[in-house]
């Protein structure tokens, strides 16, 4: 594997002011489908953290699949970094359904040897990474990706957008004490949740005009967490043009009972703000599209 030469965040978490993020490297280029002066804008889709939660997201991009939204940039933080680059690698929603109805939560946290900073077995969390990415680059995907993951050392959100998709997944999923933290350069890397469990700004900084995001924890429940971020100058108070808030207050983080649940769950919370998602991409809401073709043969033909 290639070293990984991500988008490192320019100071420690606290001291990166929003005028600060112009100092991070070079503007992404649009990887996606073309598109020309005037048209139709970069739509992103940040996808938040939450383990088995994350199957709410597949609803979530079938949901958007079926309104015909195009999205150009994916930005994920731990399972929203999963999800996300198997979208961002071309991988058929249908597929992804499939994949994650038969992944087996449990079996991260099978026990393993004690290692360096996880007592938990990488190998089982790099055998699911597979089937999602393979061992692929994230600039060969055909959508803009990245992952975000959190610099060990100063508690920075640390984006992931080029070098090797495992390297990328595997850093943003490294939770402390269960998972070891993962090299990338200078940095050791765990879990984006820490720094930035719902990465709009991402989308934003990878080139997005307007960001569509999936929040799968409830801010309550995640109440330690988001004062940490707080405190320290967090990154999740960016507002998108879109919110989606699966409900998975009924489900469990760790048991693949309540997947099916959850799909459906990220697909009905998609549905409801729908009206929003076309407006900002553009895009003419059925209703009216059918009235406009029915009225046009009825205008020139008088008593038909």
């Amino acid at each position: 594997m290639s070293d990984p030469t991500p988008a490192a965040w320019p100071a420690p978490f606290g001291a990166a002011e929003r005028s600060h993020r112009a100092a991070l490297p070079r503007p992404v280029p649009h990887r996606g489908a073309a598109r020309s002066a005037g048209s139709a804008p970069v739509i992103g889709l940040a996808l938040g953290g939450g383990a088995a939660f994350g199957a709410a997201h597949v609803g979530v991009l079938a949901a958007l699949e079926d309104m015909g939204v195009p999205i150009d940039v994916v930005v994920g933080t731990s399972a929203g970094a999963l999800i996300g680059a198997g979208y961002a690698a071309g991988l058929p929603v249908s597929r992804l359904d499939k994949i994650i109805r038969s992944a087996v939560w449990r079996d991260f946290g099978r026990v393993t040897v004690p290692r360096k900073l996880g007592v938990l077995d990488p190998e089982v969390l790099e055998r699911a990474i597979a089937r999602f990415a393979e061992d692929r680059d994230i600039e060969a995907l055909p959508r803009r990706f990245a992952a975000v993951a959190t610099d060990l050392r100063t508690l920075a959100p640390y984006l992931l957008d080029t070098g090797p998709v495992p390297t990328a997944l595997l850093a943003t999923i490294a939770v402390p004490g269960l998972f070891p933290p993962v090299r990338v350069g200078e940095a050791l890397l765990i879990d984006g949740a820490f720094s930035s469990n719902v990465p709009t700004w991402g989308a934003r900084l990878l080139g997005a005009d307007r960001v569509i995001t999936v929040r799968l924890t409830p801010e309550r429940t995640m109440r330690p967490m988001a004062l940490l971020r707080q405190a320290m100058g967090g990154f999740d108070d960016e507002a998108p043009d879109v919110l989606i808030m699966p409900d998975t207050t009924k489900h469990s983080r760790w048991k693949a009972a309540g997947v099916p649940a959850l799909i459906e769950a990220g697909r009905e919370a998609t549905e409801a703000v729908a009206d929003e998602i076309r407006a900002i991409a553009g895009l003419e809401r059925p209703a009216m599209a059918e009235k406009a073709g029915s009225a046009s043969p009825a205008a020139g033909t008088p008593g038909a």
